[in-house]
């Protein structure tokens, strides 16, 4: 619907904005009298706190379903809240005029040690794979707070962490299809969380190194200074015990208070730590997914008389192969081993006992 024909003026952007949020998320909207009118799902109706069927007008009327939209109504501040909590998802598609058709054994045995395993590669052929670029949005909030962005690049279908990527994507030959994007279900999300968490992880902690080690001096100079003033207290207190001028009740109470010193040293320590401890919160800002050309290498690997035929990718961007991944904790790796199962493991998982063994 073109919904320039039905509004006009300064508000017009962020009523069509409104609308194509409603519409994106389920909602049925066609032309009324006056203005638009909408049914939305219940799901959404009880989100956007409104009526599941609602109309949409240049002018607010009173008692009625009818809402405007400008800057400070309702509807525009419900379709920013919950389209700003959720990440922002493009797709594009990359072009390559040549890619690459030889010379894969030397690119295996140059980047993958193989330990007490050896192999081959059975066959090679050019097929369609995607990549998925995803930035989290990090706060690390203490005395103080600091924010920022961290990206990292995954393999869509292995889940393998391909860091060189993010910086040669925008380099490459793209386009950006208009039609609908690319479906994940809950599943496929939650798979690619769990593949993208070590590395999101410990990019915020590099991130946030120089953060954290301000905040460990603060801590620690503001403990000394604690620290010297109970122990001047003390001392002070400790040396107005020998004066003749105090009671015997006036000692004693002085004794307790001096005996109770250490109790409050470790409670002014403990506000310091609650002060001074850094608490990380990470969401994710927004998606861009790859869809690419590349090469799909069927290799068959042999440790001892066990055999296994693993599937490995020439990735066309990085013009490198993709990692391998861990089956038992998921990481992406360049060492290739097994366990007596055939299960492909790191060096981690090789020294421990293999999960996909339990």
């Amino acid at each position: 619907m073109n919904f320039s024909q039905i509004f006009s003026g300064p508000d017009a952007p962020l009523v069509e904005f409104v609308l194509r949020f409603l519409q994106d998320n389920g909602a049925l909207v066609e032309k009324g009298n006056p203005g638009v009118n909408i049914l939305m799902p219940k799901e959404l109706a009880e989100a956007m706190d409104v009526e599941e069927y609602i109309g949409v007008v240049t002018e607010a009327t009173p008692g009625t379903n009818l809402y405007p939209v400008h800057f400070g109504s309702h509807l525009l501040d419900r379709a920013l809240v919950i389209s700003g909590s959720r990440p922002a998802i493009a797709e594009c598609e990359l072009k390559f005029h040549y890619l690459k058709k030889s010379g894969f054994d030397n690119l295996i045995n140059d980047q993958f040690k193989f330990t007490k395993s050896t192999g081959r590669i059975t066959s090679v052929a050019e097929f369609r794979t995607g990549y998925i670029l995803m930035t989290a949005r990090y706060l690390a909030q203490s005395d103080e707070q600091k924010e920022g962005l961290v990206t990292i690049a995954l393999n869509e279908e292995t889940g393998a962490f391909v860091p060189e990527l993010e910086k040669l994507i925008g380099n490459q030959e793209k386009t950006f299809p208009g039609d609908s994007l690319h479906a994940f279900s809950k599943k496929d999300v939650d798979r690619l969380m769990a593949f993208s968490r070590p590395y999101i992880s410990e990019k915020v902690a590099e991130k946030t190194n120089d953060f954290q080690k301000s905040m460990n001096r603060r801590f620690a100079r503001d403990t000394r200074s604690l620290e010297d003033y109970y122990q001047a207290l003390t001392d002070e207190m400790k040396q107005s015990l020998t004066r003749s001028v105090l009671s015997q009740q006036g000692r004693s109470d002085r004794e307790g208070k001096i005996a109770l010193i250490p109790q409050e040293l470790a409670i002014k320590k403990k506000d310091l730590l609650n002060k001074y401890s850094i608490k990380i919160r990470t969401s994710l800002s927004t998606v861009l997914m790859v869809r690419t050309p590349a090469i799909r290498i069927h290799f068959h690997a042999k440790s001892g008389h066990r055999k296994k035929d693993l599937l490995m990718t020439y990735n066309p961007i990085t013009k490198s192969m993709d990692p391998l991944v861990c089956e038992s904790c998921k990481r992406s790796i360049y060492r290739i081993g097994f366990c007596e199962h055939m299960h492909l493991i790191c060096k981690n998982c090789s020294d421990s006992k293999c999960a996909c063994c339990d």
